[in-house]
């Protein structure tokens, strides 16, 4: 991770000792806020806390302990990622994530494919690497 990226909330920006910010410092990673007063900066979040509300938090009120509701919770993320179609994708997140890995695995089999081809007739040397790229 190289870095964090949240909403103005005292729970992330704090005052020096921090452990958001000082998490932060200790492993060297970058911290920075949305802008105040533009919550279209943070709306990918707010899109999901706002689908978290309406339909895990309104049918999912009778937790009896707070071990209870986060197994609830893990449940629902379980669901949200595996199970429910998403508007915005088509599919579900981890069809998409799938779907991204298999484009991914093909792509490295062809660069595969080309550099046997090309290995055999370019000598392998840092000047032709331009020619490899090109192919």
């Amino acid at each position: 991770m190289q870095g964090i990226y949240s909403d103005n909330g005292s729970e992330y920006k704090g005052s020096p000792g921090h452990p958001v910010r000082d998490l932060c410092r200790r492993y060297k990673m970058s911290q920075s806020f949305t802008k105040v007063k533009h919550p279209w900066t943070n709306g990918k979040t707010e899109r999901v806390i706002k689908t978290l509300m309406a339909e895990w938090c309104t049918k999912s009120s009778g937790f009896i302990s707070r071990d209870h509701r986060r197994r609830a919770l893990y449940a629902y993320v379980t669901w949200y990622n595996q199970s429910r179609i998403h508007q915005s994708l088509g599919c579900t997140p981890l069809e998409r994530l799938e779907s991204y890995l298999q484009k991914c695995q093909q792509r490295l089999i062809n660069v595969q494919v080309v550099w046997r081809c090309t290995s055999q007739t370019i000598p392998q040397t840092r000047s032709n690497w331009s020619t490899i790229k090109s192919l």
